[in-house]
């Protein structure tokens, strides 16, 4: 039987910074966030350090995005980290001036089905959804994202000026 690493064991290998970082120093990808292998049911799997840490304080954190307050990849820190959605990730990170140029979404994402006119389209329709569905060939998932606003969101996202219309 092989040794088989204790996900705990994440929490030993840090280095405890001055600014409350808990810096993992171990492995780390290529946006410096660490990442640790351990081992589920179905075999080993590679995992975020930092959404380690949290799951073994006891957060939830299926579905759910780990986000760092003190905005540093490496920090295993549960006192440092919070979670949230793909929405509010991307909503701290324009708060805070990390959105940048390059980041894009909707149609110019290379791997999009559809462009920002069907999903207007799509988002407005009274079709069933199985008619949409076999009209622009994508998921039922991905129907019922548009139509709630939870995917494309920019494109439904509107500024209130206060004046009137």
């Amino acid at each position: 039987m092989k040794n088989r690493k204790d996900p705990r064991d994440i929490l030993k290998n840090v280095s405890m910074e001055s600014s409350g970082c808990w810096v993992f120093c171990g492995p780390k990808d290529e946006w410096g966030y660490g990442y640790v292998y351990a081992f589920d049911g179905s075999g080993r799997r590679i995992y975020g350090a930092h959404r380690l840490a949290m799951f073994l304080q006891g957060v939830e954190i299926a579905g759910l995005v780990v986000m760092h307050k003190c905005d540093n990849p490496p920090c295993v820190n549960p006192e440092h980290l919070f979670v949230g959605t793909t929405s509010d990730n991307n909503r701290d990170c324009r708060s805070k001036g990390r959105w940048r140029a390059g980041m894009v979404c909707g149609e110019r994402v290379n791997t999009a089905k559809l462009t920002e006119p069907d999903v207007l389209k799509i988002h407005q329709s009274r079709l069933p959804v199985k008619d949409l569905i076999k009209l622009y060939g994508v998921s039922r998932s991905q129907i019922s994202k548009i139509k709630s606003g939870k995917t494309w969101r920019h494109l439904f996202e509107k500024t209130t000026t206060g004046g009137v219309l």
